[in-house]
């Protein structure tokens, strides 16, 4: 017996000097390629990823990797597969993998009709919606909108949007809009009134997250020029013109996922816009916002989808003349469009989506609306809510960017009555 000893020993050493060796080998990340992307930049495609060459393979956060691209809504599918550059024989802790991501893209040109139904009034125009520009998620929006007559007076809308998020890698985004419109103010009869709008704003945003990805914490920061004539249309009105020089700051959280036709997550904040003579603007006020969005899924039901929208507002005078919210159409459904107006507001919407058996893009809805517009925020809890509720469909349309036509039927509570509203976008 005291001769073995000393073999037995070194066995032990061995063994666990092997099974230390076992227990640490990893497979590390050699390259990672991408398929598919003919107009989308590789340089892009790295930014949403979490691993990179050099990295311990890990499956939770390739899982986070391939999340990351579907959020963009860039791609109509995000997959991949495993190369291995190694041969069978080789040592596994000197394991090394090739990740190949295979997407497939959407297409990014889009020139389709605008219509919404609203108040029994239907608004025809063209929107043309150009996405991913140079390949890096840059973003183009052009809006030319008849919006009918009112008293004989054809009412116009057009708009130009610009959006560039990373600026040159960085977590700072920029955006820019001109807005030109006008209508008809016809509150009293005999003293109407041509409103002409002209709008231009330009804002700088900033995720305050330690990664390149797009969720999280942010604030944005921006400036807006309003110029506004007012043509009155019996002559014997004097016209008016007011212009507005237009703070903005915004602080907030946002992190929301996308899935083939539900969404998941949240976003919440609080903006404020501030109008001062200070700034040289003809017109003072001051517009808050507090907002909080919330999209359910449920382990049970994965393909449903319960989203809720609270907002909260207040501005402690009239805007251009104008109370600062209103309340009907879209944000309200069942009654008309501004049906409610006030300088304080508390709006809550809810939907509850679940697909059809067959073909799970085509969803119904059934939603609540509540909310009222009041003269001051101390009024919210006092006056009693007006209700919505109603039914409607959704189809979610894969081959391009952010576009799902909706249709709702909505039943107004305090007017006894029903609306229909269309449009193409998601209604929050």
């Amino acid at each position: 017996m005291p001769g073995i000893k000393q073999p037995i020993c070194v066995c032990i050493v061995l063994l666990s000097i092997i099974y230390h060796a076992s227990a640490s080998a990893v497979t590390t990340i050699h390259s990672i390629r991408f398929e598919g992307n003919e107009e989308t930049q590789e340089l892009f495609l790295r930014r949403q990823m979490v691993l990179s060459e050099g990295d311990v393979f890990d499956e939770a956060h390739l899982a986070e990797s391939l999340q990351a691209l579907v959020d963009t809504d860039l791609f109509k599918s995000v997959d991949y597969y495993l190369a291995s550059d190694l041969a069978e024989d080789e040592n596994a802790a000197d394991a090394q993998i090739d990740l190949v991501v295979v997407v497939k893209e959407k297409h990014y040109l889009l020139l389709l009709p605008r219509i919404r139904v609203k108040d029994n009034q239907t608004n025809v125009g063209l929107q043309l919606h150009w996405d991913n520009i140079f390949g890096m998620n840059h973003r183009l929006r052009l809006l030319a909108e008849n919006r009918g007559s009112t008293v004989g007076v054809a009412e116009n809308r057009s708009e130009f949007e610009y959006e560039y998020p990373n600026i040159r890698g960085s977590r700072y985004s920029l955006g820019v809009s001109y807005v030109k419109q006008n209508e008809i103010d016809d509150t009293t009869p005999g003293m109407e009134v041509n409103r002409k709008d002209q709008s231009f704003g330009f804002g700088i945003s900033r995720w305050l997250n330690d990664t390149q990805h797009n969720y999280g914490w942010f604030a944005n920061m921006g400036w807006g020029f309003i110029d506004r004539q007012n043509d009155a249309l019996d002559i014997l009105q004097p016209d008016e013109s007011l212009r507005a020089v237009v703070l903005s700051l915004g602080y907030g959280f946002a992190k929301t996922h996308e899935y083939d036709y539900t969404r998941s997550g949240k976003e919440f904040g609080y903006k404020v816009d501030i109008s001062n003579r200070m700034f040289g603007s003809e017109s003072e006020f001051a517009r808050h916002e507090l907002y909080y969005r919330s999209y359910y899924r449920f382990e049970s039901r994965p393909e449903d989808n319960l989203n809720v929208q609270i907002i909260l507002g207040h501005a402690s005078h009239d805007i251009m003349g104008g109370q600062a919210f209103n309340l009907g159409g879209d944000n309200l459904r069942g009654y008309a469009a501004s049906r409610f107006l006030g300088n304080a507001v508390l709006q809550i919407n809810m939907e509850y989506l679940t697909p059809f058996d067959d073909h799970p893009r085509l969803r119904y809805v059934g939603f609540v609306d509540l909310g009222n517009t009041y003269e001051n925020v101390r009024d919210v809890v006092h006056l009693q809510l007006k209700a919505g509720a109603g039914v409607g469909l959704r189809w979610k349309i894969p081959s391009f960017v952010k576009l799902s036509l909706r249709v709702d039927l909505g039943y107004a509570f305090s007017d006894k009555d029903y609306r229909i509203t269309a449009g193409t976008r998601y209604s929050y």
